[in-house]
């Protein structure tokens, strides 16, 4: 899917509402344009890590995923914060490339039990 700078840009900004509901929406854009959608990587990294909303963090991670392993460097740094390691961990093995699932197992040793 193609898409322009412009759109990518609107949806980024989008990401940075007020409204629970409008980050929402840009992060579900985001999702369905895939890869095509890499450039927006950083806000969708920063809305994951900063966003109170249950809500916007689950459809920004399904965002990340869908980005492929473009995004595993990112996560992968993700991966040191306490709060998000388990939620970063789920990502990279949805993502499931040999390095997205090589930074679990380095982070998160315990996974290898729970498969």
């Amino acid at each position: 899917m193609v898409t322009s700078d412009r759109h990518l840009e609107s949806l980024v900004a989008q990401l940075r509402s007020s409204q629970s509901s409008d980050r929402q929406q840009a992060a579900q854009a985001l999702a369905r344009l895939g890869p095509a959608a890499q450039a927006a990587i950083p806000a969708l990294i920063q809305t994951f890590r900063h966003d109170d909303d249950k809500t916007v963090q689950g459809v920004t991670a399904f965002a990340l995923r869908q980005m492929g392993s473009a995004v595993v460097p990112e996560l992968r740094k993700l991966l040191g914060v306490p709060h998000l390691r388990l939620k970063v961990a789920k990502v990279l093995r949805q993502i499931g490339t040999p390095e997205a699932l090589a930074a679990v197992e380095t982070a998160v040793p315990q996974t290898r039990r729970r498969r």
